[in-house]
Parts: C-alpha cells; sequence; structure tokens
C-alpha cells in the first residue's frame, strides 16, 4: 500500500474509509499494511463470533451439568448438545435470558425437564430461566395449583394449633432461619415465638407435619411468607410443610399461574 493513498475501500460493507478506519497490521520499505476489513466491520464481526462461542459454551455447561444431576438422582440421560436450544426469552416469565458460566442469576438460563418423573431426554427438556425453573422446581401442575389456591385464602384461613406436639427447639429454630433471611435479604420482621402456629397438616397438600431430625423431609413444618416481598409479619407468615414451601419458593400467583400454563401446554393436558 502507497502512503499516499489516504481512503480504501472495505471488503465487507464495500464503502470508502480513511486509511484510520482499518487496523495497521505491518509496515515496510513498502508501507503500511492494513487489514482488509474496517474497525467497524471488525469489531462486529468480533461480537457475532464471541456470541456464538458464548452460545456453544453454555449450551455445553448446561449439557454437563444435567448429565452430573442425571446421575446424581440415578435417572435417564439422552439428549445431545444440539438439544439445548437456548431461545431469546424464557417461554414462561418472558423475560429475556442471559447468562454465562460464572454465575447464576434469575434471567439465566436454565434445564427444565417438562414431567419431573422422566430423566433428560429430547422430548422432555426446554430451556426457561433459572427464576421459572426454581418456583416449578419438583411440583407437578396439581400441586402448582394447590400452592396457588392456598395463596389466595391464606390470610383467611383458621388453623387449629398443634404446637403442643413441638418441643421449643422447633420454634428456635423456625425464628432464628427466619430472622436470618430476614437480614441476609433486608425484609421487615416483627415476629416472636408465641405468633407461630404449627397446624396439624400442611395448609397446601394436607399432609402431617412431623419433625425430623438431622434434616428435612417433604412433611417437616417451615415458616412461609404468604406474600414474599412482605417480610416476616404477623399477617404474613404460615407454617406449610417443606414439600410445599419448596414448591411455592418465593412465586408470585401470576409466576405459578403462568408456570401451571406452561406444564399443561407442554404435556398436553386436557384441564
Amino acid at each position: 500500500m502507497n502512503k499516499n493513498i489516504i481512503t480504501k475501500i472495505c471488503v465487507n460493507c464495500e464503502k470508502n474509509h480513511p486509511i484510520q478506519d482499518f487496523i495497521r497490521k505491518a509496515s515496510n520499505k513498502r508501507g503500511v499494511y492494513c487489514s482488509r476489513i474496517c474497525i467497524s466491520c471488525f469489531l462486529e464481526k468480533d461480537r457475532e463470533l464471541h456470541k456464538k462461542s458464548r452460545i456453544l459454551n453454555l449450551s455445553l455447561f448446561l449439557y454437563k451439568k444435567c448429565k452430573l444431576r442425571a446421575i446424581k438422582k440415578n435417572i435417564e440421560f439422552s439428549i445431545k448438545i444440539e438439544d439445548i436450544i437456548i431461545p431469546e426469552y424464557c417461554p414462561i416469565l418472558n423475560i429475556k435470558l442471559e447468562g454465562n458460566t460464572k454465575c447464576v442469576k434469575d434471567n439465566s438460563p436454565s434445564v427444565d425437564r417438562i414431567d419431573n418423573n422422566i430423566g433428560y431426554r429430547g422430548d422432555n427438556i426446554k430451556i426457561i430461566s433459572f427464576r421459572a425453573n426454581t418456583i416449578k422446581n419438583n411440583g407437578s401442575y396439581e400441586e402448582h395449583m394447590k400452592v396457588i389456591e392456598y395463596m389466595k385464602k391464606a390470610k383467611c384461613l383458621k388453623l387449629k394449633s398443634n404446637n403442643n406436639n413441638f418441643n421449643k427447639t422447633v420454634f428456635q429454630e423456625l425464628l432464628y432461619h427466619a430472622r436470618g433471611r430476614a437480614k441476609k435479604y433486608n425484609l421487615p420482621i416483627n415476629i416472636y415465638y408465641e405468633d407461630i402456629i404449627i397446624p396439624k397438616n400442611c395448609p397446601v397438600f394436607g399432609i402431617e407435619l412431623e419433625r425430623s431430625v438431622g434434616h428435612f423431609s417433604d412433611c417437616s413444618p417451615t415458616l412461609d411468607r404468604i406474600v414474599p416481598e412482605l417480610g416476616y409479619v404477623k399477617e404474613n407468615i404460615m407454617i406449610i410443610s417443606h414439600k410445599a414451601n419448596t414448591i411455592k419458593h418465593g412465586g408470585t400467583i401470576e409466576e405459578h399461574e403462568k408456570i401451571c400454563e406452561y406444564i399443561k401446554n407442554n404435556l398436553g393436558l386436557s384441564i
């Protein structure tokens, strides 16, 4: 290239640009050698390449996570990396999916088993947001409908106390963990031991509540915030089973309704 030439045509956009708009690669006696495409086109191609690489790496990351989970749970695993198709938006909550392999956020892509009784099969997986998958958890359509019903009428429920069947340690643990979560998530809390009423049966699923030593079971009593964002205040708490609280998991009524719609549509349920 001659030094006197001050413009050059980009082979990508086919526009004539000043020589300063190209990346200078080397120089010798004949002059300065520049790249064939302008800097703008180069950066655009680099962004596209990075995006494709990130999606491929994310798909591989999700694939490996699923494989490990399948081994741990001893369930079927027959998917391929090509089966992991990441949409632009979560099909349940309609939030834009953005993610990487370093940290997980509410809008991170997550592999869902549509029917939790079946393993990782090509016809049983879908990519949804991490928040949607956390709320969906292992709950069935019927269980999510019961959670919705509970959330709608929880503040009107009148429960018979079964406190005598539980020792003081249970109440201490429930209050201790509630205070810890309130501090962690900056939530209001104004409850005391006497505000915690443990019913005989879970208000959501009707299973009898029992204390498990050393670990949680489905029927362990847990403290629920009926409306998650209101915190641990007297009018907003109820004791429900660990199974029910795990499925409810901070979701709103609207989010659980969207999950029910998603399960119904993908499993072809006629309800």
